[in-house]
């Protein structure tokens, strides 16, 4: 109700320079003619009185107004539900066509109101155009927004899928890379196990030869009655010098024995 206030503003303004041109026509009209008497009431008089029931009518322009309100209201609303339902186009510039008239005493009056209303219903039709053409502007930038977003959207996904695409490739490279190395691990520990193994088996079977030749070349005798260090040397070394290897080997600090003693013999 508040696009339709400065057209009321108009429409009364209309009528009041309409009745002032009026007004002005018939004071001229009445001072170039001579006054006529009719009825036993001079031209002047009857002039004077139609203008003052003009006059008293325009003293009420609030009731004017209300009435014409009134009248121009449903008019109003079909058009504004014509104008804004789908496909009725045609049935809003129907109803934007409607003329109001004014209700008045005189001709002049309501030919007034009907010019005053049809530049209404233009500049009316003029704004619903506007109002057509800027609802339209915006909902072509809403889409282009909405697109463009849209677009924006669907690349920031795919660099996201990118990204995490690259990021599996780099993770399963990774992974990859340390199950090899854990393999080449894997084989460079058994390798070296082996390699162990091997010494060790080989170690050991030096010492079992080893033990094999020391028990070939050791003899065990068992000390017997009236023998001594000097007696047992001279029996296996033909040599004094067997003393110190007799004691070596037995861990003697003394040349001293017991019979049964059981005493190891080296023999080179």
């Amino acid at each position: 109700m508040n696009k339709e206030a400065p057209f009321r503003e108009k429409a009364v303004s209309h009528r009041q320079r309409i009745h002032k041109k009026q007004d002005s026509k018939e004071q001229q009209a009445d001072f170039n003619e001579p006054e006529k008497v009719v009825a036993g009431r001079s031209r002047t008089s009857i002039q004077r009185e139609k203008r003052q029931k003009n006059k008293r009518k325009s003293e009420y322009p609030v009731i004017r107004l209300l009435a014409a309100f009134f009248i121009t209201l449903p008019i109003v609303t079909l058009s504004v539900y014509y104008f804004f339902l789908p496909g009725a186009s045609s049935n809003s510039e129907t109803a934007s066509d409607f003329e109001t008239v004014g209700f008045s005493g005189n001709n002049g009056t309501t030919e007034a109101n009907a010019v005053v209303d049809d530049e209404d219903n233009e500049e009316e039709k003029k704004a619903k155009e506007q109002a057509e053409k800027e609802k339209a502007q915006k909902e072509q930038e809403q889409k282009e927004k909405e697109q463009k977003e849209q677009e924006q959207k669907e690349k920031e996904l795919k660099e996201k899928e990118l990204k995490e695409k690259e990021q599996k490739e780099k993770e399963q490279k990774a992974k990859e890379e340390a199950k090899k190395l854990e393999e080449e691990k894997k084989k460079q520990a058994a390798a070296e196990k082996e390699q162990r193994e091997k010494e060790e088996r080989e170690k050991q079977k030096q010492q079992e030869q080893q033990q094999q030749e020391s028990k070939e070349k050791v003899i065990y005798h068992t000390v017997k009655q009236e023998e001594t260090m000097y007696r047992i040397a001279m029996t296996y070394y033909q040599s004094q010098n067997g003393i110190e290897k007799i004691k070596r080997a037995n861990n003697l600090q003394s040349n001293e024995i017991h019979v049964g003693q059981v005493l190891t013999i080296p023999l080179d």
